[in-house]
């Protein structure tokens, strides 16, 4: 079972869990206000609307309003009103719970290291309670930069007591091996820049002559680029991927540079420009094979320049600059805050922070103290009474949201472990309504509905699919359909299409080459038939062996080579 009793069977239920998780914690504390509230009205000022509002559009979809990831950022949204809204916040039990929360980490490590615990995802032995182990490096970096700026504090000032010392300084030395193991070089990369650009920035910034200010940032610029340039050369397959990603989002960008593609553009789109660039010219044979399957920007300021445009983009700049540049009271919670958000912004450069919740929890406590501790110079008063009403029916609208989407999992499982087959596809039919927003859900029902002969179904969800998550897989499944429907030229035109998105992957091409034989493209079938059997294979599976017997036994290719140069020209 998963930490939000989603049970592992559901697909996707690590992240799903992460979710409902924080999105309960968020509630719980925001009740916990409605409990603890001041009898005084509110003060609020200008920057806490315009944190709010750039909350709402950084993170709300309008697509998709009954998503469970809508869902959730609501939550996270109402758990920033209410920390502000606190009148007296005990930031010790802050501490305490982020150590805790550091501590609960690093045992579940440890306990996958050492195999008391299984790693969901077969490729990594370390993952904690999510499925990849970039989420627990992210947010391990996020609570070890909290707790490392609080033990230096108390180094420099003296000011701790020797049993505190030791706790946190045993939570953070036991997190390190773990974050090593996730192999996450965003978060080691934005962990240790968080401590240290801050650090300096603070000690030494007001301190010296400009001459020395330029030194220090040169210093800063060869450090950080020298240890870019070391994170590199550990997996720069990887790295090279990522570049490929952003080349290919700028050209989206300069397609829509003013309004950009809306909330979720970049997932949608993605693809569809990848293959369209493969296809050029400029395109090498290195990109080409280390293209994939994704639908990451691995750059929030390119996702938010290809989702909104120039404008969102200069918006976005504009507001993390405030928040860094405007001044406020010079105490150890604003020093945290600010380098926690930096933290966040230094994450976001190559991963995809915002799609963690626990990292996003963090950051919304960080945004909240931050405002707390600035002067606000323009600032009025709201009535209790308001701000009561408010929180009250957001958390009785959130919980219900929430108990709906999580009954309409939890059934899904029932259906899943109990129903027959041939009752299961009536079943899902039913929980698609509430379920449809989910992409993951989307793409097993298309699978369910294809095993069930239902193309009506299946036509439906791949359309919505196309529009919102498109994959090769999609695209495969698509072509089959329309195989069984006679219409061999645009099955033709989705397999390749799916092949385009990602051309080292055969599974879209093998099924090119038996279509044209059908279509009676014996020479085309052929030498793609040879291709496939004699390149390079960037990952062998059983589904590769599969393939390459079938294409053996079906065009009677052992040892026999064609002439590439066919294949060029075709």
């Amino acid at each position: 079972m998963s930490i939000s009793g989603l049970p592992d069977d559901i697909f996707n239920a690590r992240y799903m869990s992460s979710i409902f998780s924080t999105a309960v914690g968020a509630l719980v504390n925001c009740a916990v206000f409605l409990f603890f509230r001041s009898k005084q009205n509110i003060r609020l000022s200008c920057l806490d609307i315009a944190i709010f509002i750039f909350l709402c559009c950084y993170w709300m979809n309008s697509s998709a309003w009954d998503s469970i990831y809508n869902i959730g950022y609501a939550c996270l949204i109402m758990f920033y009103c209410a920390v502000k809204c606190t009148p007296v916040l005990r930031l010790n039990i802050l501490y305490w719970a982020c150590l805790c929360s550091l501590s609960f980490l690093s045992v579940w490590g440890y306990l996958q290291l050492c195999r008391f615990l299984p790693s969901p995802n077969p490729y990594f032995k370390v993952t904690g309670p999510f499925y990849h182990p970039t989420y627990l490096g992210l947010t391990l970096s996020a609570l070890m930069c909290i707790v490392i700026h609080v033990i230096m504090f108390h180094i420099l000032h003296r000011k701790y007591t020797k049993g505190l010392f030791i706790m946190e300084s045993v939570c953070l030395l036991s997190a390190i091996p773990i974050l090593i193991y996730t192999e996450s070089r965003t978060a080691w990369f934005a962990l240790i820049m968080s401590v240290i650009l801050p650090y300096a920035t603070r000690q030494i910034w007001g301190k010296y002559s400009i001459r020395k200010k330029v030194l220090v940032v040169t210093v800063a610029t060869i450090f950080s680029s020298g240890l870019l340039i070391a994170f590199y050369t550990l997996k720069p397959i990887s790295a090279d991927g990522r570049l490929l990603i952003w080349k290919v989002g700028y050209g989206m960008i300069k397609d829509k540079p003013a309004t950009g593609f809306g909330k979720g553009g970049f997932e949608a789109n993605y693809l569809y420009y990848q293959a369209k660039y493969l296809l050029t010219e400029n395109a090498t044979e290195k990109e080409k094979y280390i293209a994939g399957n994704t639908h990451m920007a691995f750059n929030d300021f390119l996702r938010i320049g290809v989702e909104h445009g120039i404008t969102g983009l200069v918006l976005y700049m504009a507001f993390i600059i405030t928040l860094f540049g405007i001044s406020g009271k010079k105490t150890l919670s604003m020093y945290i805050s600010k380098s926690v958000l930096f933290l966040i912004v230094l994450q976001g450069l190559f991963s995809y922070p915002y799609m963690i919740y626990p990292v996003m929890a963090i950051g919304v406590v960080a945004l909240a103290l931050l405002s707390r501790g600035i002067r606000h110079f323009r600032s009025f008063n709201l009535p209790l009474k308001y701000i009561n009403i408010f929180i009250a029916v957001a958390i009785i609208s959130l919980t219900f949201l929430i108990y709906r989407k999580y009954a309409a999992y939890h059934e899904l499982y029932a259906g899943m472990k109990n129903n027959g087959y041939n009752e299961f596809p009536a079943k899902l039919k039913q929980l698609f309504p509430k379920l449809k927003e989910d992409n993951i859900f989307l793409t097993y029902y298309c699978k369910i509905m294809e095993k069930a002969g239902n193309w009506e179904e299946l036509s439906k969800s791949i359309s919505i699919l196309e529009k919102n998550h498109p994959t090769p897989a999609l695209f495969i499944q698509k072509g089959d359909l329309l195989q069984k429907k006679s219409l061999l030229e645009e099955a033709e035109k989705a397999y390749r299409l799916a092949a385009d998105m990602v051309p080292s992957e055969q599974k879209a091409r093998g099924r090119l080459a038996f279509l044209y034989k059908k279509m009676g493209k014996n020479g085309e079938a052929y030498e793609l038939a040879n291709i496939l059997l004699t390149e390079k294979v960037k990952n062998y599976g059983f589904e590769t062996f599969k393939l390459h017997s079938k294409l053996k036994k079906e065009f009677q290719l052992k040892k026999r080579r064609f002439p590439l140069g066919q294949i060029q020209n075709q």
